[in-house]
């Protein structure tokens, strides 16, 4: 390297999108948005969350849309790291949001936040992962995928501005029915 040139690294940032789990469909008096989890959701969230807390450990900031499903599953995955419930962002935008809401809201991230676990709804999960890193990837029920960003600030994320480094579900491991 010559001397006095400066060099610029961009630095890592880390985006873990997750599916809300499993959720329940018996009740015609619900709203989409107010369904909770169902049986296999319940079973599926704690064993997905502690695999998660043991590989990433506890992340600088969890978001959430505000559905009811997803704000369960995001407690559970609190839980499991050690965050207090009431420390998830709540975003009720990312409820049946289109790709650039969704995009939107990463933007507005907060730069010292630099691990990031946002718990989302299909669609809307897998085009983020698509669009972030290039992978097609079929987001499943309590599905997890790791990006890694290649950007200074949240307001850089875009189109393939990261590596997908891991994409882990359920149905991947030999969950007791």
């Amino acid at each position: 390297m010559n001397e006095g040139m400066i060099t610029f690294e961009l630095m890592k940032r880390k985006l873990i999108v997750i599916r809300h789990a499993k959720s329940a469909w018996g009740n015609e008096n619900l709203q989409d948005f107010d369904r909770p989890l169902n049986k296999r959701g319940e079973r599926d969230a704690p064993f997905m969350a502690q695999r998660f807390s043991e590989t990433e450990g506890t992340p600088d900031k969890m978001v959430s849309s505000s559905a009811l499903r997803c704000k369960t599953t995001a407690g559970i995955y609190a839980n499991a790291c050690g965050i207090d419930a009431k420390d998830i962002l709540l975003k009720p935008e990312i409820y049946e949001a289109p790709l650039s809401r969704i995009i939107e809201v990463i933007n507005n991230f907060e730069d010292e936040w630099k691990t990031v676990v946002l718990f989302g709804h299909n669609p809307g999960m897998s085009y983020l992962i698509d669009y972030l890193s290039g992978e097609m990837v079929q987001m499943p029920t309590n599905g997890v995928a790791c990006i890694e960003l290649e950007i200074e600030s949240w307001k850089h994320a875009g189109n393939k501005c990261g590596s997908l480094v891991y994409n882990d579900y359920p149905k991947k491991h030999s969950i007791a029915t």
